[in-house]
């Protein structure tokens, strides 16, 4: 695929009744400032953002993020992170996640999604939790889907509800055409 894709999941309220277990070996604390610099390095040496995006991130909304952005660590290694997020709406959707490299197919990712969701869930609101998501990271897509977050296919920032069909049309044909090759 040559043009990246993006596009959006949500999660029907009440999904998840129970956080996953944390992986044996992990310890999962909330973010604050002791762990800024390792947060930063995690989303740059994955290629997800650079350094200035995640200084912004974090400046931008500091209590969001100690209140809501959840660490894994092992031994004193920052290996993943998510989070809830607000979008100029003031919504909440699932972000800052990435496990290392080192670290993934380990269940992190599936921990921190529902540990993330399920937070949501005791948040009063009338909109469902989503997770903006692109062909860029087509491995958050696949475990998104397996735990039950549904393409969102309806009209959204200028994008029609004709066009986020066939977005999404693109992109289950690229995640096809990605577990082909794996």
């Amino acid at each position: 695929m040559k043009k990246e894709i993006k596009g959006r999941m949500i999660l029907p309220r009440n999904t998840f009744h129970k956080v996953k277990e944390v992986p044996q070996g992990y310890r999962v604390v909330l973010f604050s400032e002791k762990y800024k610099e390792k947060w930063v390095q995690l989303f740059v040496n994955l290629d997800i953002f650079s350094k200035e995006e995640c200084e912004e991130m974090i400046s931008s909304d500091r209590e969001t993020f100690k209140t809501y952005c959840t660490l894994v660590l092992k031994d004193d290694e920052l290996v993943a992170s998510a989070g809830l997020c607000k979008d100029e709406k003031d919504r909440y959707y699932l972000g800052y996640l990435a496990v290392n490299e080192e670290n993934q197919g380990k269940g992190i990712g599936s921990y921190l999604v529902s540990k993330v969701s399920y937070v949501y869930d005791t948040i009063p609101s009338r909109y469902p939790l989503y997770a903006p998501i692109s062909t860029r990271f087509y491995r958050e897509i696949m475990l998104l889907s397996r735990l039950d977050y549904l393409p969102f296919m309806g009209a959204l920032n200028g994008k029609s509800e004709e066009k986020s069909k066939q977005d999404w049309k693109k992109i289950t044909d690229f995640l096809k055409e990605k577990s082909l090759k794996n």
